[in-house]
């Protein structure tokens, strides 16, 4: 009976000095475990500050886009340049910076339409990371989208200035100046047409050299 009072007393001593031990044990494993840093970024102030703009360019001319973001101080910024043609999203590799720009030769400069002329868009996808002193990523911006850039590529170029626009733009005027005249000037009209058509080889010929 004593023997079995002893064994009692022993395992009730047992679990005491276990149970007081526990929060000891599991603060030093917690203590082991490192603790992951605060973010420390305001990312309301994370937003895109200026837009890219839309050119309106010639064949065979090169064109530059460019967005402008405010990133906080430790945020670095991660951009992704993309086109858009017949509604077919490409990503242009390669194109990482705040600036694209493209050039006749490249894959993604602006394609012909068969109709309704020539356009091509172009937007840019971004997204800030905060990281620690070891790269680890802290905190993250979401990804944010540029507003489309439609770059409109307009049919003349230095030899369709040069030869074929004069005739247009003479034509137009000359019946401009007749429909406003209503009629009157109609036995001048070769000479107007002959004037505009002259001024317009002008220009033509002023566009090839410059």
């Amino acid at each position: 009976m004593n023997h079995a009072k002893r064994m009692l007393a022993l395992l009730l001593t047992l679990a005491l000095v276990f149970t007081l031990a526990l929060p000891s044990f599991a603060s030093e494993e917690a203590s082991e475990e490192p603790s992951k840093p605060q973010s420390i970024v305001n990312w309301n102030e994370f937003r895109i500050t200026k837009q890219p703009e839309s050119p309106t360019i010639t064949h065979g001319e090169s064109f530059t886009l460019n967005v402008e973001v405010n990133a906080p101080e430790g945020v670095e910024v991660e951009y992704q340049w993309y086109s858009v043609a017949n509604s077919d999203v490409k990503k242009i590799e390669g194109a990482i910076t705040p600036t694209l720009h493209l050039n006749p030769n490249d894959n993604h400069y602006p394609e012909n339409k068969t109709s309704g002329g020539h356009s091509t868009i172009y937007r840019c996808k971004l997204i800030g990371y905060e990281k620690d002193e070891d790269g680890n990523v802290v905190s993250s911006s979401g990804r944010f989208t540029s507003a489309d850039v439609r770059i409109e590529r307009t049919s003349s170029g230095k030899l369709y200035d040069l030869l074929i626009q004069p005739f247009v733009s003479a034509f137009w005027a000359t019946f401009g100046m007749l429909s406003m005249t209503i009629g009157l000037l109609l036995p001048v009209s070769p000479i107007i047409f002959l004037g505009f058509l002259i001024l317009g080889f002008a220009h033509g010929f002023k566009g090839l050299f410059s």
